[in-house]
């Protein structure tokens, strides 16, 4: 399968990504064994790139893809993303990250992410729902900064290699 350059992050990926909402039953019931055989198919078929989140199947599918990865993890991009939720609007938003991002890695069973993505759109009207699936909830522009100030942490840590929006935010591609 050829790959291409993901933004400016140097990484190279296939050209057909496997998005995770399937295998988190964003769609439709899938079972575990399943949404792991599409995995492994996936990586099969040359994919090496997967793109979950935690509100996929309530973190369902990063279980899955931590499964169907399990000894392949070197050989593929993981991209997970962040989502703050209503009740995390009033909170520490630099901890909410934290949490989310520690909760993302127990799941998908590795010690780091490739590409951490904020799943928040930006508004002048911060904890507005949008149905993207599920709720999440518009931040302001003073949280996409605070939020980016914990992804810079995250990424001196290597913890998260490159950052960046998802498309329900306001994309600019991965750095």
């Amino acid at each position: 399968m050829r790959r291409r350059r993901l933004g400016r992050t140097g990484l190279f990926v296939s050209e057909v990504g496997f998005g995770g909402g399937g295998i988190g039953g964003v769609y439709g019931q899938t079972t575990v064994e399943e949404a792991v055989r599409a995995v492994r198919r996936g990586l099969e078929l040359g994919v090496n790139f997967f793109d979950v989140a935690p509100a996929y199947g309530d973190g369902l599918a990063e279980r899955v893809l931590g499964e169907g990865l399990a000894g392949r993890r070197d050989e593929v991009i993981v991209a997970t993303k962040v989502a703050l939720e209503e009740e995390s609007l009033g909170e520490d938003l630099r901890g909410c990250v934290r949490r989310s991002v520690e909760g993302s890695l127990a799941r998908l069973g590795t010690d780091y992410l490739d590409v951490l993505l904020i799943h928040n759109p930006l508004s002048s009207m911060r904890g507005r729902p949008v149905q993207v699936p599920g709720d999440i909830y518009m931040v302001t522009a003073a949280d996409a900064l605070a939020l980016g100030k914990e992804l810079r942490r995250l990424q001196q840590e290597g913890i998260v290699r490159h950052t960046s929006a998802s498309p329900a935010g306001a994309a600019r591609g991965p750095r």
